[in-house]
């Protein structure tokens, strides 16, 4: 009996890669996304880095006209307070209004009422139109995307950062406070 060999297909047979489908993918799609990129939009929020103190140095004084809004983010609310500071007759008084509390009403990053912080930030902005620096700080159990949104609501729904300006911005210099 005698057993014939099988055949082996193949192995004498060079295969080569065809480069050609992957290097035409690759021609269409660089242009896209460099076309892509151009019409992309990306959105910054200028900030500030903290301002630390050394211990017995007092902090700078805000400038005379501007009025001076703290906002402290915590887990149970935002607290917003202002010093404003009259000039009369060469002598600067500062006045501090009674801080205003907004409740918080859940417990999501969103849950804060960012629509009643937007209409204090108005008022404030109302009330002092060259402040546009706000001092920002939060507890340590605050998430990022709150402050995020936090900024959001102080520059206001019609902010317009474009072109150097800030066409319709309420407090829009965010400062972030080290606390």
């Amino acid at each position: 009996m005698s057993r014939k060999k099988p055949k082996k297909r193949g192995l004498g047979k060079v295969v080569e890669a065809n480069l050609l489908p992957v290097m035409n993918i690759m021609f269409l799609l660089i242009p896209a996304l460099l076309m892509a990129m151009e019409f992309a939009s990306m959105a910054a929020i200028p900030v500030s880095p903290p301002q630390h103190a050394a211990k017995g140095e007092e902090p700078t004084t805000p400038p005379e006209r501007e009025m001076e809004v703290r906002v402290r983010v915590a887990s149970d609310g935002i607290t917003v307070a202002a010093t404003s500071a009259d000039v009369v007759a060469g002598l600067a008084e500062a006045r501090e209004a009674r801080p205003s509390t907004i409740a918080r009403t859940g417990e999501g990053d969103a849950d804060y009422d960012f629509a009643a912080l937007t209409a204090l930030a108005a008022q404030l902005k109302e009330s002092s139109p060259e402040t546009s620096k706000v001092i920002l700080s939060a507890e340590g159990d605050v998430h990022l995307q709150t402050l995020i949104y936090t900024m959001d609501a102080l520059r206001g729904p019609s902010c317009s950062m474009g072109r150097g300006g800030a066409d319709g911005c309420l407090l829009w210099r965010p400062v972030l406070r080290a606390t």
